[in-house]
């Protein structure tokens, strides 16, 4: 799923007020990660954006939960690692099970490097992977969001219980009408002619048979010469020839 980043950023203004440049690549980074790794349904989208715009207080940056976890069994560093496994990231990874989740995931040695899960792109995996999956708390986009049920509130069980639900759930129904509008729609793929205009591609319609030439006319037969029937007179004879004519024709007789 593609989303016209101009169409999603005119509506988040429009919904949410005026962003920092720190909030945009935020929602970039987020974008981004789900074309590549996230489900078609906008539902899904829509909750996770909802859900980072809350853990994030509003940054859309990965940051480290405030206090660091004082006050909460994960907030104690791990005897063995020696870590702390507070929350960190667009969705607050939280507790050393699921940061080797994670890690395990994604590949990364988030045990010993927890500090990992505060880089943009990692964050994201994180949150994208781990709201699909049900990593955190074995709920997932699909327990809520299905052809059966759209479940704004309760959705969040699948970080938190139902720790601000309906407030969270409402940012996922504003984030549904801005995503919707912004799906970028298939298109027939297009070719550039030789005259610079462009056209769908389609299969070529059979070419229309070449006119035949309209046959040469033949020369008409030039004339023959005609054969006068009129006898051909002898020329007249010369004196000299007359007289040798006479005096032959007097030998002879």
């Amino acid at each position: 799923m593609k989303i016209d980043r101009v169409i999603f950023f005119t509506g988040t203004h429009a919904a949410f007020g005026a962003l920092k440049q720190s909030q945009v690549d935020g929602f970039n980074a987020l974008l981004d990660a789900w074309e590549v790794m996230g489900s078609n349904d906008p539902r899904d989208l829509s909750y996770l954006l909802a859900t980072s715009w809350h853990e994030t207080a509003a940054t859309m940056q990965p940051i480290a939960e405030y206090g660091h976890g004082q006050g909460h069994a994960y907030g104690r560093a791990d005897p063995v690692t020696h870590q702390t496994y507070f929350g960190r990231g667009d969705v607050e990874l939280t507790w050393l099970p699921n940061y080797r989740k994670a890690g395990e995931k994604l590949g990364l040695d988030l045990v010993n490097h927890p500090e990992l899960a505060l880089r943009q792109d990692v964050a994201a995996k994180i949150a994208i992977d781990g709201m699909t999956e049900g990593w955190f708390t074995g709920k997932k986009f699909s327990d809520y969001f299905n052809a059966d049920k759209t479940d704004w509130a309760g959705a969040r069980r699948i970080i938190n219980g139902t720790d601000r639900a309906a407030m969270i759930g409402g940012y996922g129904e504003k984030f549904y009408k801005i995503v919707t509008s912004a799906i970028v729609k298939d298109a027939a793929p297009v070719s550039i002619g030789a005259n610079g205009a462009s056209a769908t591609h389609a299969a070529p319609s059979k070419p229309a048979p070449a006119p035949q030439p309209a046959p040469l006319p033949q020369p008409a037969p030039s004339p023959m010469p005609s054969v006068s029937a009129t006898p051909v007179q002898p020329a007249p004879q010369s004196f000299w020839a007359r007289l040798l004519s006479a005096l032959f024709h007097g030998v002879t007789q």
